[in-house]
């Protein structure tokens, strides 16, 4: 998603900060619905890319070594790109 918006800011786009982490708390998947609502309640105006991914990783580390798909894309209309983690 970073790359995206560094794409979009090299032609002219600039985009918030606090927009693109509310991106990404939509592209949650439905397994997160519980840290969707939680950082759906956080102030928009002081929301940051980093806090989300912060809250995202200590989501995936109370989990405990369950792989699953975090966020779900779709890529230049050839099949969706999973990203997924493993704990260790």
């Amino acid at each position: 998603m970073r790359d995206k918006v560094h794409r979009l800011r090299g032609v002219g786009h600039d985009l918030k900060d606090s927009l693109i982490a509310t991106v990404m708390i939509i592209s949650l998947l439905e397994s997160y619905t519980l840290l969707r609502q939680h950082l759906y309640i956080k102030d928009k105006t002081t929301l940051t890319t980093d806090f989300v991914i912060k809250q995202i990783l200590m989501d995936e580390k109370s989990r405990k070594g369950i792989p699953h798909v975090i966020l779900m894309g779709h890529g230049k209309g050839k099949r969706p790109i999973y990203v997924t983690t493993q704990s260790s």
